[in-house]
């Protein structure tokens, strides 16, 4: 199967991210990791969707490498919307402008997302279960950016993500077929006579 063109938009994964969310008890994990241990969800978002859509494992050095390229507009732009968000909250005459922050702050997320997308690269032609070993390393690798060190609470969210994601995984063989080419899906029709080959040294 031919690479497909990688895409920069970030499309993809704001959909993704956006399923993913929707899913039973994911929406309360994220916001569990993230505000009890620091887990940028975005991070987190991305490495999941590299490995559902194919694009293999984001292990620990890839997500480091990731984390630098959103730090920056995290600290300069999300973080500080995101306070401001909380300390307008209860505040019944800024209840206008607490929206209006929200959606600023939503734009920022997506502008992280789009940024992480640039550092996606093509789809691979792999099989459900390679997918879901990428998804394994990827969330361990998220976990293991997690400060203080997750313990049952923050292991019980990992996995709350991790069984949302799989879910994601199998809807997408259901909606789009068969995840890999039918040139690896197709065995040889017969075996060649072992007696009559030469033996590999």
């Amino acid at each position: 199967m031919p690479k497909t063109k990688k895409s920069t938009s970030g499309a993809g994964l704001w959909r993704f991210s956006l399923r993913l969310y929707r899913r039973r008890g994911v929406a309360d994990a994220c916001l569990a990791l993230q505000d009890r241990h620091g887990i940028d969800v975005n991070l987190l978002l991305y490495a999941a969707y590299a490995a559902v859509s194919g694009r293999g494992a984001v292990d620990a050095g890839a997500l480091a490498a990731a984390n630098r390229a959103i730090e920056g507009w995290r600290l300069l732009v999300i973080l500080p919307l995101r306070r401001l968000r909380g300390q307008l909250k209860g505040v019944a005459t800024a209840a206008p402008a607490r929206k209006r922050v929200l959606a600023a702050e939503l734009e920022a997320e997506k502008e992280a997302q789009r940024r992480l997308a640039g550092l996606l690269g093509p789809r691979q032609d792999r099989t459900p279960e390679a997918r879901r070993g990428d998804l394994a390393v990827a969330l361990a690798a998220v976990a293991g950016r997690a400060r203080p060190k997750l313990g049952t609470a923050g292991r019980k969210a990992i996995a709350t993500i991790a069984r949302a994601a799989r879910a994601e995984l199998d809807q997408r063989r259901r909606r789009v077929g068969p995840l890999v080419s039918p040139q690896r899906r197709t065995r040889p029709a017969s075996r060649p006579n072992r007696s009559s080959t030469r033996p590999t040294e």
